[in-house]
């Protein structure tokens, strides 16, 4: 029985996984990776245009899996703006586990920045959806001032998004898994809930 493309597709990204958080990804090779998904290098290339698409794929799709991890598990919170809080910092947390795992360099990781923003559009939509209808349960519930659910959403995002990425521009190691989070996590818990104080009735 032929194995459909998709599930080549996916046979890869999984091996690609596997051999990033083995070997890192700046000694990972696309021969490795086809030998771990049993696939000659050359065949690799019919499905991603290079080493760095097929990290970034494999990066956006544990993402997606860990974001709706991450939502799941904050919904039980009681009140809108700690889960808010939850949510974000916790994608901090991701983002954190993201560079331990696969042992980027400072340098590839500025590299790669542009090439995530075009990857990321979608699940950057799916976020603010969540967030967005947080903070309209947030008002529904009279813990938030009335407000545009949407607009207010992509502004906290980009708050979270800036903090993160000004830890990593200031940072002065090699490695992106050597910058010290712990300063950033408070910072980022600091400012949302200075904000969030912000919203309240």
């Amino acid at each position: 029985m032929s194995v459909k493309r998709d599930d080549k597709r996916d046979q890869i990204l999984k091996a690609a996984s596997q051999c990033f958080s083995r070997f890192g990804f700046e000694k990972t090779t696309l021969q490795d990776i086809g030998a771990a998904a049993r696939f000659n290098k050359a065949s690799l290339y019919y499905y991603f245009k290079n080493k760095e698409d097929l990290f970034i794929q494999v990066v956006m799709l544990e993402a997606e899996h860990y974001l709706n991890a991450l939502q799941e598990q904050v919904k039980p919170l009681d009140r809108a703006a700690d889960k808010i809080v939850a949510y974000l910092t916790g994608r901090l947390a991701y983002y954190r586990q993201v560079l331990n795992l696969h042992q980027l360099s400072i340098e590839s990781l500025q590299r790669f920045e542009p090439m995530f923003d075009d990857v990321y559009q979608a699940v950057r939509e799916q976020e603010l959806a969540f967030l967005s209808q947080l903070l309209r349960e947030g008002v529904e519930d009279r813990e938030f001032l009335k407000l545009n659910g949407e607009r207010a959403a992509d502004a906290l995002l980009t708050v979270a998004d800036g903090i993160k990425h000004e830890a990593v521009q200031r940072s002065r190691t090699a490695f992106a898994q050597e910058v010290d989070y712990a300063p950033v996590q408070e910072k980022l818990q600091y400012t949302l809930t200075l904000l969030l104080n912000g919203l309240r009735k």
